[in-house]
């Protein structure tokens, strides 16, 4: 087959992915905006309704993340259900594609004013009449609305995290820095989500909730384990990448050490070659894509034999 016809039939297809993924899109978008609007007439009773909102409108941000609308969406969801931060956070993205959209900001827009009122009236000094009956302590939480709230941020993030690319281990720096980020969000997320869960629990059933935690917990521990894997990696290469460094400083100065000490130095790098090979193969048993370090491995070995060589050279 000619280049031109395999570039023809390369347009074609990414065509076909195109055209399949914005059918995808309007359909969640619109299925899930008609659920949203189902549920705001059952005056927020049919649940399911929420449910369905939920995953088609995260749904249509995997088929489109360059467009608005799910967003919007998802951020009025969480507005009903009074999870500003989150709504916040959705809306926000949603102007970062669309910075004149018109429903994001007047959204926004009104979280703000809602939490300057709700700042104002936590500022305000209480002064009480001196008749005045004795203040309830504690708000009385709605664990109605909390379990409505928690499962619709239980949808959303694991629709979010299916349609993400899988954790992947990885040896650069910056790269472990901002997964370990992630990772950090995804534990105050869960711890919070569990605490929620907990609440509920003390008056409604929470047996679904636990269920669609399990994913969750799953998908963390996997998070822990490239973390620490990624850690493991990158001490073993600072290492390996260190004593070749001082391996390839110690050829210049052979000359300076007698047979003895050139044996004892030799002896201390090929232990600590032996030491790292030995983690390695422990790091490989538990799953560790050790490949990572091949190139610095077999650098650091080459070097290690060609000092071997020369001592034994010196010493003959």
């Amino acid at each position: 087959m000619k280049l031109e016809a395999l570039l023809e039939a390369r347009k074609q297809a990414n065509a076909t992915s195109q055209a399949r993924n914005s059918a995808r899109y309007e359909q969640a978008l619109q299925e899930g905006m008609q659920a949203l609007a189902n549920y705001q007439a059952s005056h927020f009773r049919l649940r399911a309704e929420l449910r369905k909102a939920c995953e088609l409108l995260t749904e249509a941000m995997g088929a489109d993340r360059s467009k608005p609308e799910p967003y919007v969406g998802l951020g009025y969801v969480f507005i009903l259900l009074d999870d500003s931060q989150t709504a916040a956070r959705l809306l926000t993205d949603a102007l970062r594609k669309d910075p004149e959209n018109a429903d994001a900001k007047m959204f926004l827009e009104y979280l703000q004013v809602k939490n300057q009122r709700k700042a104002k009236k936590v500022a305000a000094p209480l002064t009480p009449k001196p008749s005045a009956k004795k203040p309830v302590e504690d708000e009385e939480v709605d664990l109605d609305l909390l379990y409505d709230r928690t499962e619709a941020r239980l949808i959303t993030q694991l629709q979010l995290i299916s349609q993400a690319a899988q954790p992947q281990v990885s040896v650069d720096k910056e790269t472990g820095l901002a997964f370990r980020k992630r990772l950090r969000e995804f534990q105050a997320f869960l711890t919070e989500i569990r605490e929620d869960i907990a609440l509920i629990d003390t008056e409604i059933q929470t047996d679904e909730l636990q269920q669609q935690l399990k994913p969750m917990e799953t998908m963390l521990k996997r998070y822990i384990q490239v973390d620490e894997f990624s850690q493991a990696l990158r001490e073993l290469r600072l290492r390996i990448r260190t004593e070749t460094a001082e391996v390839a400083a110690l050829f210049k100065q052979l000359n300076q050490f007698g047979p003895a000490e050139l044996d004892q130095l030799t002896e201390k790098y090929l232990d600590s070659c032996d030491a790292v090979a030995d983690q390695m193969d422990d790091l490989e048993s538990r799953g560790c894509p050790i490949e990572l370090l091949d190139s610095d491995y077999k650098t650091w070995v080459a070097i290690l034999e060609n000092l071997q060589d020369n001592v034994d050279e010196i010493n003959r």
